[in-house]
């Protein structure tokens, strides 16, 4: 018989239908006979899996902390069952997409810029694709200290530089709440603290 969703039409010869399950190679012995006899032949039938569509991961972008943040990212795929599973280009160090399942999992271990990532899913009769798009950051800056906590000046003394300390990531820019008694300065970029002291305060 033929593969479930498929007929043969007796007169004709006509095979037709949509085929059912997925299975095969298949050998089928087909004849066509008359008053005067028969011949007959065979055809081999495959029933390939649908191509998978709609491809779906639940971020389409992402922002990561470098060797801080677990990934496991589950996709969601439709019609077809995806045999096979890639990405290009590779994605950033720490991470790994599994070829089999379509997870991408692991730990960022290299700071990266955004960079756009394709992610196939595949098998015999096609394929779809999803895009999403990958930074890997530094973690902001923790434990901000100077080296002292308390400073007492005369006026006009002057203030010896302080420079700070932090842990974590590295800081861009520093800033003070609320100004600083009169002559007395905050580096923005460094962070060090110096100056003569003007007025009291």
């Amino acid at each position: 018989p033929l593969p479930q969703g498929l007929t043969l039409d007796p007169i004709s010869g006509l095979i037709s239908g949509t085929p059912q399950l997925q299975g095969g190679p298949t050998l089928h012995s087909i004849e066509g006979e008359n008053g005067s006899g028969s011949t007959a032949t065979q055809i081999s039938i495959t029933v390939n899996p649908a191509a998978p569509c709609s491809l779906q991961y639940p971020h389409n972008s992402l922002t990561l902390i470098v060797d801080e943040e677990a990934v496991f990212l589950e996709a969601t795929v439709g019609c077809g069952a995806a045999s096979l599973w890639s990405v290009n280009p590779a994605l950033p160090a720490g991470l790994s997409l599994d070829a089999l399942t379509g997870v991408i999992s692991g730990i960022t271990t290299q700071l990266q810029g955004s960079l756009q990532y394709s992610i196939e899913a595949s098998n015999v009769s096609g394929s779809s694709i999803f895009s999403i798009g990958i930074e890997v950051v530094e973690p902001a800056p923790c434990d901000l200290q100077y080296p002292v906590a308390l400073i007492s000046l005369e006026v006009g003394e002057v203030q010896s530089a302080l420079t700070p300390a932090v842990s974590c990531g590295s800081v861009e820019s520093y800033s003070v709440v609320p100004t600083l008694p009169t002559g007395l300065l905050l580096d923005p970029l460094t962070g060090v603290l110096s100056g003569t002291a003007a007025a009291l305060s």
